[in-house]
């Protein structure tokens, strides 16, 4: 945003409720022009899934759920005190009403809507609390764990569960869920399994059937094939029209390495995400393979999922945080933890002329991109409270909203104004600058809304 070097208005929200993390729209990036660029705005790097709706990225991590909201560039995050079940999540699946995340502790349901938080165990039907794949299928959300295969139906609220003691299941650790029109595939440690959905029957697939290994870390559906990754074997190709494996695809054909962890299928492209070996693109219409590493702008070699999302493929990285592909300029971005935060649980970022404020659950950070300095505000460093919820500049001060009111940081001193001030209420949910023209010479104006 543009601002008047004159004059301006300071424009915050309060409200009474819980925060969303709200990060600027733009956020540092490396400073070294060989390097591919970096964002600081994650959670953690630690990446098991990522997924995509319309209006944003979900991003899974081992210390909660990260949110990007595309239209205005910016992250948010939430954990378990948003209403997560657990910080360590392993899954996602998104559909127009509610996002679903697979955790440690259960599975937790965000209405998109309201922001409300469902959490589901084994006390409402699960058969493990333990998480590993999310996929939905209309009125159907199909989970997986590592003891069994759950079926919730949503309008009814009825689970139906399946281990290997019903039969169909080759193993109860589930690894991966697939859905076509017809059926529903289920990946294991020690096989694949089939759901007729028309005729309510399961076929079990392994190596003798065809199966490069047994231990298939991934499942993808075109218009021809499935599409199986293994963990040490390569990727095995069952032709739909054959109804059987026809093919295998190891390094001994086009394949950087046989350790594979995702595959996901993007119009005429083949993505495969692989543990050592970065990035790969199949480009089905020319049958031609194209490999990313760290040379072309990658974090990591171990690339843990994968999601297509317009021009842009989202990558997570097994240590290394999230990559974002832009297929026009071929341009590889970081999207990273800040490193030296005073907490993981960032609720806003702002910057100006390379100067990073990051706003914390336990504080206030402030970042030097140029000199990688750090420095930390707390409640015993002048704060009025530790938890912070947004972050504005201007010209000649740091504007920050927090659960006991609004702080200005100017001059090296704090100033706070609380409910006995004139605010609405003490917890100030947002601050916007507003470039606010025809005021009058050095005329400053603050709007409650």
């Amino acid at each position: 945003m543009t601002l008047n070097k004159r004059w301006f208005a300071i424009l915050f929200t309060v409200f009474a409720g819980c925060t969303p993390i709200q990060p600027d729209k733009q956020a540092p990036t490396a400073s070294t022009t060989d390097a591919a660029p970096v964002e600081f705005a994650l959670l953690s790097d630690r990446i098991y899934d990522v997924a995509a709706d319309k209006r944003n990225i979900w991003v899974a991590t081992d210390k909660g759920v990260n949110r990007y909201i595309k239209s205005e560039k910016r992250w948010m995050g939430y954990t378990v005190q948003d209403g997560l079940a657990n910080n360590k999540v392993s899954s996602i699946a998104v559909e127009p009403e509610f996002t679903w995340f697979g955790t440690e502790s259960g599975i937790s349901k965000l209405k998109n809507s309201t922001g409300e938080w469902t959490t589901y165990n084994r006390d409402d039907g699960l058969p493990s609390n333990r998480i590993t794949a999310i996929e939905t299928d209309g009125h159907y959300v199909w989970f997986g764990t590592d003891k069994g295969l759950a079926r919730y139906n949503k309008p009814i609220d009825i689970w139906a569960l399946r281990t290997t003691d019903d039969g169909g299941l080759p193993s109860n650790h589930i690894i991966d869920i697939a859905i076509e029109d017809e059926y529903v595939w289920v990946a294991t440690d020690m096989g694949v399994s089939r759901y007729d959905k028309k005729i309510d029957s399961w076929t079990q697939f392994t190596k003798s059937d065809g199966l490069a290994d047994d231990k298939v870390t991934t499942i993808a559906i075109d218009e021809d094939y499935v599409w199986f990754g293994t963990t040490n074997f390569g990727v095995s190709l069952y032709s739909k029209t054959d109804q059987a494996f026809v093919k295998t695809l190891t390094r001994d054909d086009l394949l950087k390495t046989n350790k594979i962890n995702r595959i996901v299928i993007d119009g005429l492209y083949v993505w495969i995400g692989t543990a050592n070996e970065g990035v790969q693109r199949y480009i089905k219409s020319v049958d031609t393979w194209i490999h990313y590493s760290l040379v072309d702008g990658l974090s990591s070699a171990n690339i843990t999922s994968i999601v297509p999302d317009g021009a842009h493929v989202w990558c997570g990285a097994r240590e290394d945080g999230v990559l974002r592909f832009d297929k026009i300029n071929a341009l590889w971005t970081t999207v990273r933890k800040a490193e030296g935060l005073i907490n993981d649980n960032v609720k806003t970022i702002a910057h100006r002329d390379g100067i990073f404020w990051i706003g914390a659950a336990m504080g206030l950070s402030r970042f030097d991109s140029r000199s990688g300095e750090w420095k930390t505000f707390t409640k015993a460093r002048g704060l009025i409270t530790n938890y912070v919820t947004s972050v504005a500049l201007t010209d000649d001060a740091v504007w920050v909203g927090a659960a006991k009111g609004l702080g200005r940081y100017r001059d090296d001193r704090w100033k706070f104004w609380r409910k006995r001030h004139g605010l609405a209420g003490d917890f100030v949910q947002a601050i916007a600058v507003v470039d606010e023209k025809g005021l009058g010479r050095h005329a400053k104006r603050i709007v409650l809304v």
